[in-house]
């Protein structure tokens, strides 16, 4: 018979199981400040299922699972998340992770009609 721990430890994996998100990480902030994209995966205790570098545009795609990100529902789309940084004046950053809004249909279709 399993035990309580054992059984709250299988609840929680799968609740992150569905804590699924993507988000890029530029080229440059990878290279620039290696440390500090480390210490950001770690404090949002991402766990990686893919990534991928984006040559022409000198990206990374990051899609993994976090604590921090919203919990989905079974068949939903993950959602992306912006990476912002900031340096400071003294020369350390800052890094903040937030979750994109979703366009509109009418925003989208507002797009589409000017880029043609």
């Amino acid at each position: 018979m399993e035990d309580e721990k054992e059984i709250q430890r299988r609840k929680d994996n799968l609740i992150l199981s569905h804590k699924i998100g993507g988000f890029y990480l530029s080229g440059d902030l990878v290279r620039e400040y290696p440390d500090a994209v480390a210490n950001c995966l770690n404090l949002l205790k991402f766990i990686p299922h893919k990534v991928e570098h984006l040559f022409y545009t000198d990206q990374l795609l990051m899609v993994g699972l976090s604590e921090k990100f919203e919990e989905k529902e079974e068949g939903q789309a993950f959602p992306f998340y912006d990476v912002i940084v900031n340096k400071l004046e003294d020369g350390n950053i800052t890094i903040l992770v937030q979750k994109q809004l979703p366009m509109s249909e009418s925003r989208i279709r507002d797009l589409y009609i000017k880029e043609q």
